[in-house]
């Protein structure tokens, strides 16, 4: 089951409805790259003795703070972790076919390219199928999830980025297109998590609405 989504002269090919769609103007702008690994503190107390209490052997030193470890411009999204719905799977990272589609395949989340990084400044697209065929498929339970819901998406690199459910919107396909909470600017961190509304009117065998989940950096 498909659907296409044209977005400023490009095709998002997620689940659903197939049909021809206006263009809407105002693709979202590039993102900038995530910032490089914080150094970690090396903060040590002095191991010299003081000058007013004599003492023979050093003060045990306190170990070096660990590094928390950060998303560097060549990392990308590469799994997610939504534990209240048993989600646990990869991202792939995807951009546009030859064709100006983006279309994840069955069984696979992913993550749109042009989109912002999770976490940094911006809307962070990530989509999958609710069913494929009459099969259920990676988001089948994305509807399921509430309102205050932990999850995490872990990059390349290892780190991790931890996010918190905001809010629910099912929306018909044809006004997602024009919707600036998700092809829009975001000064602060958006992830939006995307499926076909599996509780929407059937036509032909296909949904007529998204589920969109915004989720904002916890």
């Amino acid at each position: 089951m498909r659907r296409l989504l044209a977005v400023a002269g490009f095709v998002l090919v997620v689940v659903g409805l197939v049909g021809t769609s206006p263009h809407v103007a105002g693709w979202l702008s590039p993102t900038s790259m995530p910032p490089q690994p914080v150094a970690a503190s090396t903060y040590q107390p002095s191991d010299s003795p003081s000058s007013t209490t004599p003492t023979t052997t050093s003060p045990p030193k306190t170990p070096a703070i660990q590094p928390v470890v950060q998303p560097v411009a060549s990392a990308t999204p590469a799994w997610l972790s939504i534990p209240s719905i048993g989600i646990d799977e990869s991202i792939a990272p995807m951009g546009l076919t030859s064709r100006g589609e983006l279309e994840p395949p069955p069984g696979q989340t992913i993550w749109f390219d042009r989109s912002a990084k999770p976490g940094r400044p911006g809307v962070a697209l990530i989509a999958g199928h609710v069913q494929w065929g009459s099969q259920p498929d990676n988001f089948w339970r994305l509807i399921d999830l509430p309102d205050g819901a932990p999850f995490s998406i872990r990059y390349s690199n290892g780190a991790v980025v931890k996010f918190k459910v905001a809010s629910h919107k099912s929306e018909l396909k044809t006004d997602v297109q024009g919707d600036q909470q998700v092809w829009g600017r975001s000064v602060t961190p958006v992830v939006v998590l995307v499926t076909c509304d599996k509780k929407s009117r059937l036509v032909n065998h296909h949904y007529l609405k998204n589920l969109l989940v915004f989720a904002k950096r916890a």
